[in-house]
């Protein structure tokens, strides 16, 4: 029971420190903020923020649970065709991008440099890919991926395509989310002009 009650508390201080970073990386910016800030605004020590990571690793984790949030709020598997289809797919994420500007510039740094790793981005790259070859083949999730084998390389190359128009945009600091879902249509028409309006 007391151990229960140890990783409850736990978690519910990593949150704490997580939302406070978060809210003062929007409101003073990443460079501006330090642990010492973040420490005071959520109530807690240094050493407690350290526990949960550098500024790079906080950021990071921020950016997880927002795109963990909105990877669940998706409806998975819901029938998708065409660059259309696909761009409804990522516009989430461009958004999220988008609105967190110099963060989303930030935190995309962070992972290009490979100091920190990003659990969730990795298993969205799964299921993003996995959506892709779905759209491709023009299959449904119960479907024989193995039916379509053209549809793995498209789906691959749609999945890189989009994280270099989205981490490219990021680098140019254009985060206009229409003009990024509409590159991204273009690229997408070019990997598979069949699905093209």
């Amino acid at each position: 029971m007391a151990t229960l009650r140890r990783e409850t508390s736990k978690a519910l201080t990593r949150q704490r420190v997580l939302e406070t970073a978060d809210l003062l990386f929007q409101q003073h910016g990443f460079q501006s903020t330090t642990i010492r800030d973040i420490a005071a605004h959520a109530g807690v020590s240094v050493g407690t923020v350290m526990i949960v990571g550098d500024k790079d690793a906080l950021l990071v984790a921020v950016f997880d649970q927002l795109i963990e949030r909105i990877h669940h709020g998706r409806a998975e598997g819901a029938a998708r065709s065409g660059a259309d289809g696909l761009v409804e797919l990522v516009r989430p994420f461009v958004e999220l991008f988008a609105q967190r500007g110099a963060l989303a510039q930030r935190y995309a740094g962070i992972l290009v440099a490979g100091t920190h790793r990003s659990s969730i981005f990795e298993e969205l790259a799964e299921h993003l890919l996995a959506e892709f070859r779905r759209t491709f083949a023009g299959t449904s999730v119960d479907a024989d991926p193995d039916a379509h084998p053209d549809a793995d390389r498209r789906a691959r190359t749609a999945y890189l395509a989009y994280l270099g128009v989205l981490f490219s945009a990021s680098g140019r600091n254009e985060l206009d989310p229409a003009r990024i879902l509409d590159e991204l249509r273009l690229v997408f028409t070019v990997i598979d002009p069949r699905g093209a309006a």
